[in-house]
């Protein structure tokens, strides 16, 4: 397994990072090179945070990054997002609005990633949306971070009621 990660945020080091040239034309589209050779027998991790702030910008990296690795031949590609995009907005509440879990989640099917692999989605609607679901254990994640950190004064706070059930 190799690692292409498109988030600053996240650091992977179990598998071989890809080197990729990320920039935007001067009309603002992202655009993306991936500087490694690659073939139909790479298996591949995408990472992409998706983050709230920059949303958008990353899922349009996250979908042409994906290209990229097919257009090199790559057959296997397994997606890691801890958050899933859209997961709020897991039904319509009102006449007039999408359903915008189930719209990314059918750009996210059409892809066909060999695995989704998501950190606590937000709805248990996106287990049934997203084709290919891995759970990460938010046990075993939180514990691995717990133990990373050198600081006898931590602890775990919660934005809200039903975070606080997962603590």
């Amino acid at each position: 397994m190799k690692t292409l990660n498109l988030s600053s945020h996240l650091k992977f080091y179990k598998y071989p990072l890809i080197n990729f040239n990320k920039f935007n034309f001067k009309s603002g589209e992202e655009h993306i090179k991936i500087e490694n050779q690659l073939n139909k027998y790479d298996k591949i991790l995408l990472v992409s945070t998706m983050a709230e702030k920059t949303l958008s910008s990353d899922i349009t990296t996250t979908l042409l990054a994906t290209d990229a690795l097919k257009e090199m031949g790559v057959k296997h590609i397994e997606l890691f997002t801890p958050y899933f995009p859209f997961s709020r907005q897991d039904r319509v509440m009102v006449n007039g609005e999408p359903f915008s879990l189930r719209v990314m989640a059918k750009q996210i099917n059409s892809q066909k990633y060999k695995k989704v692999h998501i950190l606590n989605p937000h709805s248990n609607i996106t287990n049934v949306l997203v084709n290919n679901i891995q759970l990460i254990d938010d046990n075993k994640f939180i514990e691995k971070c717990w133990m990373d950190i050198k600081d006898d004064n931590k602890c775990l706070i919660s934005p809200d009621a039903g975070a606080e059930k997962n603590i």
